[in-house]
């Protein structure tokens, strides 16, 4: 998307009161999607912190290279988190652009609207695709973390993280279960189909709520078209 601001002038870097009520606002474009990327950002950091104290333990487990590479993740996953949430945001601002479009243009530029509502669509969902990856391995590493590997005292930061890894993963569910029945609406009224569902049916499967995987499921079964490609 063109004229979208860049992560780092995201509202991912204003204060926490300013952040949560640039979520909040209607004339926003940050939504559902960065508040996600949010709550990531917070499991990534109590991760951290039980990482930072495991490491400055009187006795620290022999686990060094872990830690060394569990750090090393950390840092990649902060950015994607950072991105996520810009990419989200600016993603889903062209769905709502071209929906508004669609509303003031003449009949006969419906369709050409549509199919870019439906290239945005499928742009949003594989940002969220990607913070569902991040969900998964933060959850593993916090899994590890909690059992055993981290410092005893810090058990809380990782069970935590994993907690909130699990909300991110269900909040994704339902923001593909919404988008899917969007794109199932528009391929009945106008022939056009979203790409990408072959990555969703594969989300689906990976859903840790069982309802949440139910839904998302029910709404692919809507869906008379398959690619054999994500």
């Amino acid at each position: 998307m063109t004229g979208q601001p860049s992560p780092s002038s995201s509202s991912y870097h204003m204060s926490i009161d300013n952040a949560l009520r640039d979520i909040s606002s209607v004339d926003a474009a940050p939504a559902s999607g960065a508040a996600t990327a949010l709550v990531l950002s917070l499991a990534i950091e109590c991760l951290a912190l039980q990482l930072a104290l495991t490491l400055g333990s009187d006795s620290p487990q022999d686990h060094g290279l872990y830690y060394t590479a569990l750090g090393d993740r950390l840092t990649k996953w902060r950015e994607e988190a950072r991105q996520s949430h810009h990419d989200d945001a600016a993603a889903f601002a062209g769905v709502l652009l071209e929906r508004s479009r669609r509303r003031e243009a003449p009949t006969e530029d419906h369709l050409l609207h549509v199919t870019r509502e439906m290239e945005c669509l499928a742009e949003a969902n594989s940002v969220l695709l990607r913070m569902a990856a991040l969900a998964h391995a933060i959850a593993a590493d916090a899994e590890i973390m909690f059992s055993g590997r981290g410092a005893p005292q810090a058990r809380a930061e990782s069970g935590v993280a994993m907690h909130l890894a699990a909300a991110a993963l269900n909040s994704v569910t339902e923001m593909l279960t919404l988008n899917v029945h969007t794109a199932v609406r528009r391929a009945n009224d106008f022939g056009v189909r979203m790409s990408g569902v072959a990555a969703i049916r594969v989300a689906a499967a990976e859903t840790p709520s069982a309802d949440a995987k139910r839904r998302l499921e029910n709404e692919l079964g809507e869906i008379d078209w398959d690619e054999t490609v994500a």
